[in-house]
């Protein structure tokens, strides 16, 4: 029997799903892991009940759902890059549908989504909020916009968090990259650099789900989840260029002709679009209702970031 109080992770092998586990292990959860395929790293952790399978198993999902609490949602299909529409919808939209229906039949008490900013779309001009109108541009926001509207549909108590891009331990393989043009002096601006770009570190991340988790006021609510602070292209280019030596890169490409060089510089299409991203949003419902104070901003935490070039395994690269 599994106590009261345990959780499910769905997405447990990602990324944020590990960081998550290792939480919830912490804060003394009995722990149920949804895995895409064996990974013992994670079944050997002390508490983890692991279901290996997909979220198109419904029988699956029902099993993992018997006795949970609470179900952390995050897996997904995640950007544009890799995957295409028909996999987007199969895993965000359809795959949600499925956890849902199993978690209402296994009368889980909530459910927590891991939504993204994505569904306001790439660029806006107003400054949003939860109440803002919901306008995904591209089809990863749109099938997290349809996932939400699964959750808010189900029946369950739902706490939906729309994230904004994720770094730290663990999510740096962009900045690695970013860094390395810089360092080659093959770094550029797409547009004139002045875009803002919302930003979260994984441990503020980590600490706005477990206050969700343990306050009631956040059921039924949607939160914007960043660190607070307004980043342009530019101030993110010349923080890496400071932080590995050299001059701040000036080279302005257009949209349409960053897109072409990518590839070649080592960038995908999610790179791109992350650079191109202009956004301003509003995090005070998350502070009054949930008492969320982001700790860590990239700035501030700008050498935090350099240990991660240096365990990356960059050391040399960077001279530091």
């Amino acid at each position: 029997m599994v106590k009261k109080g345990a959780v499910l992770v769905t997405g447990g092998s990602g990324k944020l799903g590990r960081a998550l586990i290792n939480r919830l292990i912490k804060e003394g959860r009995i722990v149920k892991v949804l895995l895409h395929e064996q990974n013992n790293e994670i079944q050997s952790l002390p508490g983890v009940i692991a279901y290996i399978g997909e979220l198109g198993d419904s029988s699956l999902l029902k099993r993992a759902c018997r006795e949970v609490e609470t179900v952390f949602h995050l897996a997904a299909v995640v950007g544009v890059g890799k995957k295409g529409p028909t996999d987007l919808m199969k895993v965000n939209v359809r795959g949600t549908r499925n956890l849902v229906d199993a978690a209402r039949a296994a009368k889980v008490e909530r459910i927590i989504f891991a939504s993204a900013l994505s569904v306001y779309g790439m660029v806006r001009k107003e400054k949003l909020t939860e109440e803002s109108v919901v306008k995904p541009s591209d089809s990863y926001g749109y099938s997290k916009a349809l996932a939400e509207r699964e959750v808010i549909n189900s029946g369950l108590n739902y706490t939906i968090f729309r994230m904004a891009t994720i770094y730290g331990v663990g999510f740096e393989d962009f900045f690695i990259k970013m860094a390395r043009l810089v360092k080659e002096g093959r770094g550029f601006l797409v547009g004139e650099g002045k875009n803002n770009i919302p930003l979260v570190h994984i441990s503020d991340v980590l600490n706005a789900f477990m206050l969700a988790l343990n306050r009631k006021k956040s059921i039924d609510n949607i939160y914007i989840i960043t660190d607070g602070r307004n980043y342009t292209q530019r101030d993110l280019l010349e923080m890496l260029a400071r932080l590995v030596g050299v001059r701040k890169p000036e080279r302005i490409v257009n949209p349409f002709f960053a897109r072409v060089i990518a590839k070649k510089e080592g960038l995908n299409r999610d790179d791109i679009n992350f650079l191109m991203t202009d956004k301003v949003v509003d995090i005070s419902k998350a502070k009054k209702q949930l008492g969320f104070k982001p700790k860590k901003n990239i700035v501030s935490n700008s050498g935090g970031l350099l240990k991660e070039f240096t365990d990356y395994g960059v050391e040399e690269e960077f001279e530091v």
